[in-house]
């Protein structure tokens, strides 16, 4: 995810669905393997459309998939194990944070 390629549209995307789901990004680190993201979220659904459009945005972006032309999971032994269960590995992690965060 760190490849210029992809960085920037991550960053465009983000940025165009926190202003969709009224979400206010405090802070934003791409790792290369996964993302963090301080957000906040005005309600539940909101902060459930936010991730749910942003992780398959990525997934789209990083891979080259396009809409109605998914990535096929392949039930075959010479496949390894990470290709058999799509792009993302595990689901979301979030805490809620009590702890005010100073706006930018």
């Amino acid at each position: 995810m760190l490849h210029l390629q992809h960085c920037n549209h991550i960053r465009n995307l983000m940025d165009r669905l926190k202003t969709r789901w009224n979400i206010q990004v405090y802070r934003y680190a791409n790792v290369g393997n996964h993302l963090h993201l301080l957000i906040r979220a005005k309600s539940r659904a909101d902060w459930q459309g936010f991730i749910r459009e942003f992780s398959g945005g990525v997934a789209m972006i990083v891979t080259g998939a396009k809409k109605g032309n998914a990535l096929r999971k392949s039930k075959s032994t010479d496949t390894p194990e990470s290709a058999k269960r799509g792009f993302w590995d595990h689901l979301v992690f979030s805490r809620i944070s009590r702890k005010r965060v100073q706006d930018p």
